[in-house]
């Protein structure tokens, strides 16, 4: 258990920031933080950000809303993280998304996410040796449609299960925890400027996460807030060439769900502002790199770190992945952190 207690604190410590994780501890803080973990390899690269960019399935998490403005009618993606390993051996991140656009001004989009914080060893009341694997995961679906020619809003529902502490049918926290929420999700995407073959075309994004009930447990003295997030991201997408593009992006996220009491002076809410940046060159829809920075301000947390990433597209299938290298002076356990994606294009298949 001991084990199982320092991988949450770990986690919670990553997505929320350290001195939120152990308000935490206290029982006061958000429960299954497991839901803002980046889950992709594009948006992992880019300094884990994507309300104004993300462009394909994985825009379910970030933006559904993007969707809307997708020039392709289908979308799958699968993603995997081996999380935390500078840590432990056998914490898993696995993001199944897709959408599908029955016209071209609406989009369905749907994900699955599972996280699993391996193998913990433990006794039982009566001193018996167990082993268990905590669990937990989520099951999203949206819709988004535009509502003018350049913006679109959408709606997800979520559902929440949380199966933290089962030991061989023996159970400590009773049937583990449930919840319901969903997002709220606009985006705005301006008419490209400039030359026919070179011109700038901006976006801005705005998604509102995980509104919903809290997570019940035992009982529901025992009830904890969901991650609830605000997230506003803009890009700018330079097509330079027909073969040469760029985008940049810029985005700041800030958890909604209450705050820490020691939280009470403007200073003190504005540091609780994550801020990322990125950039992602494509050249011929073929090869793309990308580079980004994730900046958590020290009282929240001090994560601050680089990202890389590459992307590989070949006839319907498209490779990502992404890594992590933390900026910190001390040792991070988000070392030597790699995303892998896999995306199918779908309409590729269709038109061949």
């Amino acid at each position: 258990m001991k084990r199982l207690a320092v991988i949450t604190f770990c986690i919670s410590a990553f997505v929320t920031g350290s001195a939120q994780a152990v308000y935490q501890v206290n029982n006061d803080s958000t429960a299954v933080p497991f839901l803002r973990i980046s889950p992709d390899s594009r948006a992992g690269g880019m300094g884990d950000g994507g309300a104004a960019c993300a462009n394909d399935a994985n825009a379910v998490h970030w933006n559904l809303s993007n969707l809307s403005f997708a020039k392709k009618k289908f979308g799958l993606a699968i993603s995997y993280t081996p999380w935390l390993r500078a840590l432990v051996p056998d914490i898993n991140h696995v993001y199944l998304s897709f959408f599908i656009k029955p016209d071209s001004v609406s989009a369905f989009g749907a994900s699955m996410r599972y996280f699993s914080l391996g193998s913990v060893s433990s006794t039982s009341v009566v001193g018996t040796p167990a082993q268990f694997r905590p669990n937990e995961f989520a099951f999203d679906l949206g819709y988004t449609r535009k509502l003018t020619e350049h913006f679109a809003a959408g709606i997800t529902v979520r559902f929440i299960q949380s199966n933290p502490t089962g030991i061989n049918g023996i159970v400590v926290r009773d049937g583990g925890g449930r919840a319901c929420a969903g997002d709220i999700t606009a985006a705005w995407k301006g008419n490209a400027a400039g030359s026919e073959n070179r011109n700038v075309r901006p976006s801005v994004g705005l998604a509102i996460t995980n509104i919903g009930t809290k997570m019940w447990y035992e009982d529901r003295d025992s009830a904890e807030f969901l991650p609830t997030n605000a997230r506003f991201g803009t890009a700018l997408e330079f097509i330079l060439t027909p073969i040469h593009q760029f985008t940049l992006h810029a985005e700041a996220n800030r958890l909604l769900s209450p705050a820490p009491a020691y939280v009470n002076t403007t200073k003190e809410k504005l540091e609780q502002i994550n801020l990322s940046t990125g950039i992602e060159y494509n050249y011929l829809h073929t090869f793309k790199v990308r580079g980004g920075y994730f900046h958590e301000f020290e009282s929240h947390g001090d994560n601050r770190y680089f990202t890389c990433g590459l992307g590989i597209e070949y006839t319907i299938f498209q490779l990502d992945f992404s890594y992590l290298i933390p900026v910190t002076d001390q040792r991070s356990p988000l070392e030597n952190t790699l995303c892998f994606t896999l995306l199918f294009n779908f309409d590729r298949l269709r038109n061949q």
